[in-house]
């Protein structure tokens, strides 16, 4: 397990991807957070493993203070509410927290313009390379033993942060200097 100052890891979207996500977090000693639509929540589900190993996870819904002391954070939501995502998670963190938008489609555009307008944080591009299918409501299974999260920061100069670096002790998560 990874050493952090807290060990908070905010996921915007307790959807297949975000709840694989936190999964991931976990294993590395994160305490995953999340908020949905309607702000923070509590999380759960079961999650099969292409070995068969199966796991049921349970993560409590994040205090004001839990989200502002936020390391990492990440977002799993489709394209087309990336925007409104990364606003609204952005506003309960700390200044310069690492933001990984993990959605589907071309995100490139929607996360510079958001940047633009908060400038204070670590925006960064990535997707994910997982297979999960959703078996019934809160059970997974990842489909394969391969994949993870690629991820870069927007400006090829822009070196990652401690927490970034310290996430490529597994092969799940993977950095690219030329995101873009």
């Amino acid at each position: 397990k990874l050493k952090m100052n807290n060990g908070i890891a905010a996921i915007s979207g307790p959807g297949a991807v975000g709840l694989t996500l936190a999964s991931e977090l976990e294993a590395l000693g994160f305490s995953p957070r999340f908020i949905g639509r309607r702000g923070p929540c509590a999380a759960f589900t079961t999650i099969k493993r292409s070995d068969g190993q199966v796991t049921r996870y349970s993560w409590p819904k994040p205090s004001p203070d839990d989200l502002a002391s936020a390391e990492i954070a990440f977002v799993a939501v489709k394209a087309f509410d990336l925007a409104l995502a990364l606003t609204s998670l952005v506003s309960h963190l700390e200044k310069n927290a690492g933001v990984i938008p993990v959605a589907n489609g071309a995100t490139e555009d929607i996360v510079r313009k958001v940047q633009k307008n908060a400038p204070d944080w670590r925006f960064r591009l990535g997707f994910c390379t997982f297979g999960v299918t959703v078996l019934a409501p809160n059970a997974l299974a990842l489909r394969s033993r391969e994949g993870g999260v690629h991820f870069g920061a927007l400006d090829p100069e822009e070196a990652k942060t401690k927490v970034e670096a310290a996430l490529m002790a597994t092969p799940f998560f993977v950095w690219h200097k030329h995101a873009v």
